[in-house]
C-alpha cells in the first residue's frame, strides 16, 4: 500500500479588527464592535485548528490499530494555513507562536492573486508542490466543525 500525504488547507485572515467578520460589526449594520468581531474570529480559528489536530490524532490511532500504513510511519497529515500575502504568513505564524505550543507543526503560507480564484489556486499550488496527495480545504470560521467532518473529508 502506498503511503499518502494528506493536507488540510485552512484559509484564514489574521484576526484584526475591521478586517474579519465585518458583516457582524456596526461597520456593516451588525451588532459587534470590530475588536469584538476580531476576538470572535480568533476563537473560531483556534477552535478549528484544535479540531483538525485532534482529527489527525484519530486518523493515526485508527490506522495504527488496524495495521494500516500509519502504524509503520506511512501516511502523513499536514495542516497548512493560508493567509493573503498582503497580511503575510509571518503575522499568522506570530499569532500562533505567541499563543503557546501546539501539539503538531503548522505550515504557514501566503496566497496571492487579483481575485478570489487566483488566491485559492495559488494556495493549492503551493500545497501540491509540498507533496500533498489529497487536500481538504476549508475556512477558519466553522464553529460547527467536528473531528468527524475532517476525518470523513480525508476520504
Amino acid at each position: 500500500m502506498r503511503n499518502r500525504h494528506y493536507a488540510v488547507l485552512l484559509f484564514s485572515k489574521v484576526p484584526e479588527p475591521g478586517l474579519v467578520k465585518t458583516r457582524l460589526t456596526r461597520l456593516k449594520d451588525g451588532v459587534f464592535e470590530p475588536d469584538v468581531a476580531a476576538v470572535l474570529y480568533h476563537c473560531m480559528l483556534f477552535d478549528v485548528v484544535e479540531i483538525i489536530m485532534a482529527a489527525f490524532d484519530e486518523l493515526e490511532k485508527g490506522n495504527a490499530k488496524s495495521g494500516g500504513a500509519d502504524s509503520a510511519g506511512g501516511n502523513t497529515y499536514e495542516l497548512v494555513i493560508s493567509t493573503p500575502a498582503s497580511q503575510g504568513a509571518d503575522a499568522m505564524r506570530e499569532l500562533f507562536e505567541s499563543s503557546g505550543v501546539w501539539p503538531r507543526p503548522i505550515t504557514f503560507i501566503g496566497d496571492e492573486g487579483e481575485s478570489f480564484d487566483e488566491h485559492y489556486n495559488h494556495a493549492f499550488r503551493q500545497v501540491w508542490d509540498r507533496g500533498a496527495d489529497a487536500i481538504l480545504s476549508m475556512g477558519a470560521d466553522m464553529p460547527a466543525l467536528t473531528i468527524f467532518d475532517v476525518i470523513l473529508g480525508k476520504r
